[in-house]
């Protein structure tokens, strides 16, 4: 037997995910991903796509990272072939470092002494970065081991993947 068309008259029914998909009413659906109400009362269609922001960046993302540092203040960290760069909620890319390429920047959200929201920023190669709420860029001070990954967790720092010695964690 082909295909056949099969009336649908609303889906007052909803998202059934507890019945085999045979046992379903005609109201119902088992899947409703990428879909939303048409104008057309009963009727579904496919959900509208998302706004691109990468058309003015300098390649693929090897790492992105959402930060909030305040209200009203939004950032999208990118990594992109060892250079940090922010992308502001209308898709404008700044580039903050050039760093080595081929290395993959790793960003921490946190806070410094102050209490300030901070940006922590390591590739294992380049110095270790850190950005403040305005979007400001610089070094790290003291001499923290740089890494390639690393976690904040009750305000202590883990840095793992130091050259050397790439299977410990340091606190």
């Amino acid at each position: 037997m082909g295909l056949q068309r099969f009336p649908l008259s609303g889906f007052a029914g909803g998202l059934n995910l507890r019945d085999a998909p045979q046992s379903l009413e005609p109201n119902e659906a088992q899947d409703l991903l990428n879909v939303t109400l048409a104008d057309v009362i009963g009727a579904l269609k496919q959900r509208d796509g998302k706004t691109r922001f990468d058309t003015g960046l300098a390649g693929r993302a090897d790492n992105l990272r959402t930060w909030y540092p305040s209200a009203g203040i939004k950032f999208l960290m990118a990594s992109i072939n060892g250079d940090i760069y922010t992308i502001d909620p209308l898709g404008n890319a700044t580039l903050k470092f050039a760093g080595s390429d081929g290395t993959i920047w790793y960003f921490e959200q946190g806070t410094n002494v102050a209490n300030q929201p901070i940006m922590w920023c390591m590739n294992g190669v380049d110095p270790p970065k850190k950005m403040d709420a305005g979007g400001v860029l610089v070094d790290w001070t003291n001499s923290p081991p740089n890494g390639t990954l690393m976690k904040l967790w009750r305000n202590r720092m883990a840095i793992s993947g130091v050259a050397g010695s790439p299977q410990r964690v340091l606190l």
